[in-house]
């Protein structure tokens, strides 16, 4: 399980219709795509491109981004 700090850069959907946000740093040229789950849908709809956000999720490898599943917002 990891934590991770950041602006949200892009929102979508999956395929599941599950919130999926791409946070990344300042400093930072790579990002961490956040794929949350269901239960933080309400949660989720509330937040813009922009603004910062805390997500913790399980690390499942690496893509162009570093790959978190089954995300909660803390904060």
């Amino acid at each position: 399980i990891v934590e991770v700090t950041g602006t949200i850069t892009e929102i979508s959907k999956d395929q599941n219709d599950s919130f999926v946000f791409i946070i990344k740093q300042e400093e930072s040229g790579t990002g961490v795509l956040c794929t949350l789950s269901q239960e933080n849908d309400k949660k989720a709809s509330s937040y813009n491109i922009g603004e910062k956000v805390t997500i913790r999720g399980t690390c499942s490898g690496m893509l162009f981004e570093v790959v978190l599943n089954k995300c909660a917002i803390v904060k």
